[in-house]
């Protein structure tokens, strides 16, 4: 068992000074549990569920540190042994780890360092972040490899660690997006407009190597993901808010969004002409019936892409 430290209850302090309802503090209690039972694989925010309870970078650096800042080797031997009672790895992969860091935002999600790879693992009951990978690869665009991890004791999901940095850090005074990020972001708010791609903020891009890479694959063929969008957009978290750097000079700005919806408009295209890719990927990764519903979804928006565009483009510009 370990005892309580004057780190954990500064860190125990710390957060509590930023909690409100529906987003309660932790307690010594919830960190022994953490600390102590294999079992418990990840240490979550203590969030209301399905409430639209928000939460910021403050509370995600403060739940981390609880794990990140254990001394190494007490770090390492926790989270080895959540690991070996999860089934996921051979006792000879797990021999060879050198590190583990969480890396997750309200939950745990955790970089798994080897000597010649760097992965990510989460807890994961969809094959959406494969399945979008794989999309990705089929258009020809940045991707990266990912695969579906099954256990006696669950499901998870093993992608490859992209040395990187979140899209929103990218975001601060003075900071300019490289075009050819811009041009980007564009295309993938068609691509999530298309494949109904939920819950895609800033946090959930990273950009490495010049190129966006879309990460955390909650919810994809969302029913009505346009008031989603809206919701982003509205908050200043949707690839359109990358516009806003550019708000202090009228005309720059203009240009910046007739070159977003240009490039937009060209991906809804290209994204019709691989109907056919795209439908014969959906069938590939989803049962029988989820396909013919996800076929559905995509082919009410590229077989109308004209009408789509014009209405994506009247939902976006609401919120310039």
């Amino acid at each position: 068992m370990l005892n309580n430290n004057s780190r954990v209850t500064e860190l125990l302090n710390a957060f509590s000074q930023l909690t409100y309802p529906g987003l309660e503090p932790f307690s010594q209690e919830d960190v022994d549990s953490f600390f102590n039972q294999e079992s418990q694989f990840s240490l979550a925010l203590n969030k209301v569920r399905g409430k639209g309870v928000l939460y910021g970078f403050d509370h995600v650096a403060l739940r981390r540190r609880l794990v990140n800042d254990l001394p190494d080797e007490e770090r390492l031997t926790i989270l080895v042994a959540k690991l070996r009672f999860s089934g996921i790895f051979s006792e000879e992969d797990l021999q060879r780890i050198v590190d583990i860091r969480d890396i997750g935002m309200g939950h745990s999600v955790y970089m798994i360092q080897f000597p010649d790879k760097k992965w990510v693992l989460k807890p994961r009951d969809s094959k959406n972040q494969l399945f979008y990978c794989d999309v990705l690869t089929a258009l020809g665009w940045p991707s990266f490899t990912a695969k579906d991890s099954r256990s006696d004791k669950g499901h998870w999901e093993l992608s490859e660690y992209l040395e990187g940095d979140v899209l929103g850090s990218l975001f601060h005074p003075g900071a300019c997006l490289s075009r050819a990020v811009e041009t980007e972001l564009a295309a993938h708010a068609a691509l999530g407009d298309v494949l109904g791609r939920g819950d895609r903020h800033f946090e959930n891009y990273i950009v490495s190597g010049g190129h966006i890479y879309p990460i955390d694959l909650s919810h994809l063929f969302w029913e009505d993901n346009e008031t989603w969008v809206s919701r982003y957009i509205s908050g200043g978290m949707a690839e359109f808010s990358s516009l806003g750097a550019f708000t202090s000079d009228a005309v720059v700005f203009c240009a910046k969004i007739e070159s977003f919806f240009t490039t937009y408009w060209q991906t809804l295209q290209f994204l019709r002409d691989k109907k056919m890719a795209l439908l014969e990927m959906i069938s590939k990764h989803f049962s029988k019936d989820l396909a013919i519903t996800y076929s559905s979804f995509i082919s009410a928006r590229l077989d109308n892409a004209e009408q789509y565009f014009e209405s994506q483009k009247q939902l976006y510009r609401c919120f310039k």
